[in-house]
């Protein structure tokens, strides 16, 4: 294969990990997801995150068809999970505070006060599921056709990149909220966190959820 042949199929360029948008919209009923500073946050200080994997579970069938000759029959779609961000954090950890009250929600005394709980006791108590899910999308960006990285500089945030792939899932909560380390050596970087969130299934597909 030339050169020009290459080319051709790369219509744009290559895909950059770089460019991904996090959005988790607060749900005014059950109170999970995050405010909207939190939200326009993460557009900029989620610093890793992945497309998650799926997967067919199947278990092997032995002469079904054929005598002798095994196969593996699907019994059930996998999502990957958990699904994991990694968090620039800022100096008023207004973020890890966000994901910490959602977090709470999934259990009376999660975050036991020095005062004893409202049972008297530090007691956990877990709160029924629909009181603490939302949803949250996870979309892949890409510079749109024939622009430049010139073009976006200055103007980030409003570049309208183009929407390649937008994951939605569904019922989402943080099951893991990771440590902060701290350390006198490190002056010359910045503080991170993880956050793992579960899900029960994500749908791919453009804005309309259709893969086109």
């Amino acid at each position: 294969m030339s050169y020009n042949q290459a080319i051709a199929l790369m219509s744009q360029s290559v895909s950059r990990p770089t460019l991904y948008s996090v959005r988790m919209p607060s749900n005014p009923i059950t109170g999970g997801g995050l405010d909207e500073f939190s939200n326009a946050y993460l557009q900029f200080y989620c610093k890793a995150t992945a497309l998650p994997e799926t997967r067919v579970e199947s278990f092997t069938v032995l002469g079904q068809t054929n005598m002798g000759v095994a196969r593996e029959q699907a019994t059930s779609i996998i999502f990957g999970k958990p699904l994991t961000l990694e968090i620039i954090e800022n100096t008023e950890f207004s973020v890890y505070k966000q994901f910490r009250k959602w977090f709470d929600r999934v259990a009376e005394n999660a975050n036991p006060s020095a005062v004893s709980g409202q049972f008297g006791t530090r007691t956990q108590r877990m709160r029924y599921y629909k009181t603490y899910v939302s949803d949250m999308y996870l979309s892949k960006l890409e510079y749109p056709a024939n622009v430049t990285t010139a073009n976006f500089e200055g103007s980030v945030v409003n570049a309208g990149y183009q929407e390649i792939l937008r994951f939605n899932f569904v019922n989402v909560y943080p099951t893991r909220i990771g440590q902060v380390t701290l350390d006198q050596s490190s002056s010359d970087t910045y503080s991170t966190f993880n956050v793992d969130l579960t899900y029960e299934t994500y749908s791919v597909g453009d804005e309309l959820g259709q893969l086109t």
